[in-house]
């Protein structure tokens, strides 16, 4: 008998293998290709930038938790809030340019602090109004978002500050995107987990524009700066397929790894100042950037790229950045 229980036990134990190899490689495959073993060193993270609120100011971190629906701070995520008006249309600053004036700074766990030019700031804690709270479906442009209202003082607080007046405007907490992923029917760049802008791409922007009108990379609400090195050009990005931010120590592995998607294409929306809330009379820098950078629409130039998270990480600011060209991509 036992031979032959050895060999059940063999039997199973391959079987077993074989099971998971196949889970294995279907999971590898449905992610799509895979970056290749050699990579460029470019450069370095710049800066950090969280939006806590879409189409609010930025957040700056020294860090930030990078998982698959982007970044996240303090359990705080990339656009983890929005703005509806009374009709149940998204707020951006693109009709409500004074949105750009709300700034967050992120206390603790799930709790933030909401601030704008005279005006006391305003607290809300997530977790608080999460507890016990009923969500509700919000769809738009082809995708679904579940939502849960905040109180009635954020939604007076958020309506002064953008239209002036005690109502208008609701705040809401969107739920894990994951959860809905289902409801997905197109790919949305607003819903791309990570954005990158190149450090030498807007020195290059700068260098066409008048003093007076030149810009820093906040004006292009990415994610994440790349410094490069000396060597780089301006707009190298439109070459990457594949980026890997931090080094492996050891053993262990620390790299995140992100997966190009489609560049960045830009609306008026950069043309308005965040400090003043104005928009350029001169309809720059996009009246320029169009001069230069319309590579696929001639109405929609193209600055910064987005990304998909193939391998979850944390990024620090001055983190080492490598990538992969399209000459390098490893189509396995």
């Amino acid at each position: 008998m036992k031979p032959v229980s050895i060999l059940t036990a063999a039997s199973l134990a391959v079987g077993a293998i074989t099971v998971s190899w196949f889970i294995w490689s279907h999971y590898r495959k449905r992610r799509g290709p895979h970056p290749a073993k050699e990579w460029i060193y470019i450069g370095q993270i710049g800066a950090i930038n969280l939006f806590p609120i879409k189409s609010c100011a930025a957040t700056n971190v020294d860090a930030a938790e990078c998982n698959k629906d982007g970044l996240s701070f303090r359990n705080i995520r990339d656009r983890n809030l929005l703005v509806l008006d009374d009709d149940n249309k998204l707020g951006s600053a693109m009709t409500h340019p004074f949105m750009l004036s709300i700034k967050t700074e992120i206390l603790s766990e799930n709790q933030l602090t909401l601030s704008a030019p005279n005006m006391p700031s305003i607290n809300v804690n997530l977790k608080q109004i999460l507890e016990g709270a009923e969500a509700r479906g919000k769809s738009m442009g082809g995708y679904r978002l579940l939502l849960v209202e905040c109180r009635p003082e954020h939604h007076m607080w958020v309506s002064k500050v953008v239209l002036k007046r005690s109502n208008g405007l609701r705040l809401f907490i969107s739920l894990d995107p994951g959860l809905e992923m289902k409801w997905w029917k197109i790919k949305r760049s607003d819903v791309y987990p990570v954005m990158a802008v190149h450090d030498k791409s807007i020195t290059e922007l700068n260098s066409r524009l008048p003093e007076s009108e030149q810009v820093d990379h906040l004006r292009f609400r990415g994610n994440l700066l790349v410094k490069s090195e000396s060597c780089h050009q301006p707009f190298m990005e439109d070459d990457w397929t594949w980026m890997k931010i931090g080094k492996r120590s050891g053993k262990v592995d620390d790299t995140t790894i992100l997966k190009f998607t489609e560049p960045c294409k830009r609306c008026a929306i950069i043309n308005i100042d965040a400090l003043t809330c104005k928009r350029n009379p001169n309809y720059e820098p996009l009246r320029t950037l169009k001069r230069f950078r319309t590579r696929s629409h001639p109405l929609e130039p193209e600055m910064g790229i987005y990304f998909d998270v193939y391998k979850t990480g944390k990024i620090f600011i001055g983190d080492p950045v490598y990538v992969q060209v399209k000459t390098k991509v490893d189509e396995l």
